[in-house]
């Protein structure tokens, strides 16, 4: 079978996962299973995880929603202010961003900062988010972007034990791909990032979601198959993310055309990189 016929073997496969799921998994909210403690109230740690897994997603706008109604239930929350501002990017793959959003998601970084109930750990995190809005109207995308990941990779190495952490670093190596590079440096350690969490954290979507984007690429695309087929299963089935980034899996090894109209799909809603 030609590298073509088998790469729509794998989507039919794949899409036909995600659309075998029940009718009634549509009606109830599932968007996977996190762990992010923060320091505000019981209350609040719920509504931040549930935020947090859907922002895992890219459920733009819900997320915004989810982290504003959070602010303006507990205003002291900090880590509430961190997810309003991370939610201005719809899909972080898709840059850049406008510039309503952007200074929205300034805003919420100086709310975060002002706001009293934050430990150190919360503080480092708003601060390694900041440096990717600040000045953003002077400073070139690519810039704030690499300074992004450098902070959080900073950030992963203070706390080890924050496996959130870690996924938004290997998130944040993804934003920052050097397409000329076919080593495929960054990918392949964003990817291995996440394989090194999987088995201990199994529902969790941003880690399929996210080895999907690293192996985003034509020769490499193979090696996101198993991922395509886990985050099937557990993203979200309201907003069109799981089918489209399984897809993904397929049209980075497909034909240049099929590559083109993703990319312009994408471009138009939102959604996903295309690997053009």
């Amino acid at each position: 079978m030609s590298r073509i016929g088998v790469s729509r073997a794998v989507v039919v496969w794949s899409l036909a996962i995600f659309l075998a799921q029940p009718v009634a998994r549509a009606q109830e909210e599932k968007f996977g299973e996190i762990n992010f403690p923060i320091s505000c109230s019981a209350a609040a740690q719920r509504q931040f995880n549930r935020a947090v897994a859907m922002l895992h997603s890219f459920y733009f706008p819900e997320t915004v929603k989810a982290f504003t109604a959070l602010a303006q239930q507990e205003p002291s929350c900090a880590m509430a202010y961190w997810g309003i501002a991370i939610s201005q990017r719809p899909n972080p793959l898709v840059a850049p961003f406008p510039a309503e959003l952007m200074d929205k998601a300034w805003q919420a970084i100086e709310a975060g900062r002002a706001a009293t109930t934050k430990t150190q750990r919360e503080k480092d995190w708003i601060e390694a988010l900041a440096v990717f809005f600040k000045d953003y109207d002077k400073v070139d995308l690519r810039t704030r972007t690499l300074a992004y990941e450098a902070a959080m990779a900073r950030l992963a190495e203070r706390y080890p034990d924050d496996t959130e952490a870690a996924i938004f670093y290997a998130l944040a190596l993804n934003e920052a791909v050097d397409l000329n590079d076919k080593t495929y440096a960054k990918q392949f350690k964003a990817a291995a990032i996440l394989q090194a969490i999987e088995a201990k954290q199994p529902n969790h979507p941003g880690i399929p979601h996210y080895i999907i984007h690293s192996y985003d690429f034509a020769p490499i695309c193979r090696q996101g198959l198993s991922a395509a087929q886990r985050y099937a299963e557990l993203a979200p089935a309201s907003p069109p993310r799981a089918p489209h980034a399984v897809a993904h899996v397929f049209h980075a090894g497909d034909v240049a055309r099929i590559d083109r109209r993703e990319h312009e799909d994408d471009r138009g809603r939102q959604g996903l990189r295309g690997t053009a």
